[in-house]
């Protein structure tokens, strides 16, 4: 059941598969530079939620919200936050309790502090990520014990704010993205095919939805050992770029989350609470 925190980080993209910047492949003569949309295809209050089944089984649900404008060292900032959890059947087997944040500045360009609050089985942590912009660095901590900084590419987003960040690109015509990422612990490239537009049913409702689909060959875990391991996710075709569906293939089965609502309401000015991270294991570094 470990599988579904990974489902957790696949709903904001953080599991799709990473290149070294030196393996990515090149840009041919006629891709052209990514675009932003004239305006953010969401707004403060807006809430996605999600649940997620295993097979035939209904295991868990996450939501997504974007927040703001909320207040960080003094300045207004956006915040995404997801939270995901299993279900009382699958808390029997394998118990998460996921929480993610994020703070993006009020231009929503690049992120500013990163959080992540995981409790998944006897597993615990409590992660932050910085970012020194001027100086082009992110550094991880676990627990309160820090890494020494890496360096990162200019534009490089987080593994929670890349999904708003893919909401807010002109995908007219795209046919690949390429996106730099960091976790704080390695700073990579993210490649994703881009094909459709397809026709998608989920419990929210039935949308034309483009399709995007990473490479999955160097990823590792139960990826690695699957023959047929695969990764999508359905954006709606609309000035939302709504998540709709997430789908992952591994040895141990198949995972899908699929949008169950979208909610509107203003909220803004105070974050959030966050969870306690209890005493605990501290997780391998590869997952």
């Amino acid at each position: 059941m470990r599988l579904l925190s990974r489902m957790t980080a696949f709903l904001v993209l953080a599991a799709l598969p990473v290149l070294a910047a030196d393996d990515a492949p090149e840009k041919t003569a006629d891709e052209a530079p990514l675009k932003r949309l004239d305006a953010l295809p969401f707004r403060s209050g807006e809430k996605l939620h999600y649940t997620i089944h295993w097979g035939i089984f209904t295991v868990g649900s996450a939501t997504m919200e974007y927040v703001g404008p909320v207040k960080r060292d003094g300045e207004d900032n956006w915040q995404v936050i997801l939270t995901a959890k299993t279900n009382s059947f699958a808390d029997a087997i394998f118990k998460v309790r996921d929480w993610n944040a994020v703070w993006v500045d009020k231009e929503f360009t690049r992120p500013l502090y990163y959080e992540k609050k995981q409790n998944e089985g006897s597993t615990h942590r409590d992660v932050v990520v910085t970012f020194d912009w001027e100086k082009n660095k992110a550094q991880y901590s676990d627990a309160g014990k820090s890494r020494e900084p890496i360096d990162i590419e200019p534009g490089s987003w987080d593994p929670l704010g890349i999904t708003y960040a893919v909401r807010a690109l002109d995908l007219a015509g795209v046919t690949h993205l390429s996106i730099p990422s960091t976790d704080g612990k390695k700073s990579v490239k993210t490649e994703i095919a881009v094909s459709g537009p397809v026709k998608v049913k989920v419990p929210a409702g039935r949308f034309e939805a483009l399709l995007l689909s990473p490479d999955t060959k160097d990823l590792g875990g139960v990826f690695k050992k699957s023959d047929k391991a695969g990764i999508s996710l359905w954006l709606s075709n609309d000035s939302r770029h709504l998540p709709l569906r997430m789908a992952s293939k591994v040895v141990v089965g198949s995972f899908v989350a699929e949008m169950t609502s979208i909610e509107y309401s203003e909220k803004g000015g105070e974050v959030p609470e966050k969870p306690d991270v209890p005493e605990g294991p501290e997780a391998p570094d590869d997952e």
